[in-house]
């Protein structure tokens, strides 16, 4: 039997946007790589699950598996599970990913250069309306992990190589933006109009951080690690930050580490002060790769991180300056 392959990374649209919309808000969107027809061995076709936040199911949306008139068709690799970060725009209109212009079964799809394999960015809005017209078809090597826009207007996209590339979406060849080009970054994301990305466990040392000031469009610019995130230690993957006091600072952020669980960290004005760690290591594959969350009245921040066969619920009801106290529960399942 073949196992269906599931990069279970979550978004929710916490926003009503349109006045009818197939997305419910608050409900959950998983990326979902592979079938169980094609076999796990290069790319692979990709869904979008939709569930709600209790962990039933509402439906799929196929992401093209075929070129049909602009848009491009979609894959990824079943070879990492790294890819498929999926992200929410900082206009909340847009979930947007990145992926591979290949057939399913393509082979060496990450090792090849852009002008081989061209890489997609995928925007699905809250209508549920997917665009894969904008291609990268050069200027890009490795494996694409994630991509953020802003409104659909300014992409910055994370590969396992090369820092992070900003693409307009009016060309097709990106421009790197940071200075240490030769660094891993895992999930990129922006959070009150700064780009702020996570990176793996190689050199350099840093382990998150902000990229340049606000949202880079140039070359030359720095990463900057966050002060009090442990440099040289740890694995995390996506993150989510809250302005708990309405300040437009960021002063609570949770981090998904496929070492450690769900990480979470309190700013005290200076540093960031680590606030303890929720454990997963009771599940099965318990890598945790995607995170995604809310604070609702009366219970706290509910947030839900993804492996690579599930998704965790995680309810965090205490103050952002202490300790986490959440104990994960399984409320959705991948199939074999």
């Amino acid at each position: 039997m073949r196992k269906v392959l599931l990069l279970l990374f979550v978004v929710s649209f916490c926003i009503k946007l349109f006045a009818q919309t197939p997305f419910v808000t608050n409900n959950l969107l998983i990326v979902r790589a592979g079938d169980g027809a094609v076999p796990v061995s290069g790319t692979v076709p990709v869904f979008i699950d939709e569930y709600s936040p209790e962990g039933a199911f509402v439906r799929t949306i196929n992401m093209p598996a075929t070129a049909s008139g602009a848009n491009k068709r979609f894959t990824l690799t079943s070879l990492t599970s790294t890819e498929g970060l999926a992200t929410l725009s900082a206009d909340f209109k847009y979930v947007t990913l990145v992926g591979y212009v290949a057939s399913p079964g393509t082979t060496g799809a990450g090792q090849a250069t852009a002008s081989t394999v061209n890489r997609v960015i995928a925007f699905i809005n809250q209508a549920g309306v997917i665009s894969t017209s904008l291609v990268l078809d050069n200027n890009y090597t490795l494996a694409p992990r994630s991509a953020v826009t802003d409104d659909g207007t300014n992409v910055w996209i994370a590969g396992s190589s090369g820092g992070i590339k900003y693409v307009p979406t009016n060309t097709s060849n990106p421009v790197v933006v940071t200075v240490a080009s030769a660094f891993s970054p895992r999930s990129v994301n922006i959070f009150n109009g700064q780009l702020y990305t996570t990176l793996s466990n190689t050199a350099p040392a840093t382990r998150m951080g902000s990229i340049g000031a606000g949202l880079p469009t140039t070359t030359d610019q720095s990463l900057t690690g966050l002060p009090g995130i442990p440099e040289g230690t740890g694995s995390p993957n996506g993150f989510v930050f809250f302005d708990t006091d309405n300040n437009s600072v960021p002063d609570l952020l949770y981090i998904a580490d496929d070492g450690a669980g769900l990480s979470k960290y309190h700013f005290d004005g200076t540093s960031w002060i680590a606030k303890g760690t929720a454990a997963v290591s009771g599940f099965a594959n318990n890598q945790l790769r995607g995170i995604t969350g809310r604070y609702t009245q009366g219970k706290g921040y509910i947030l839900y991180g993804s492996t690579q066969s599930s998704v965790l619920k995680f309810v965090d009801n205490t103050s952002p300056a202490q300790t986490i106290a959440a104990v994960p529960s399984e409320v959705i399942t991948a199939a074999t």
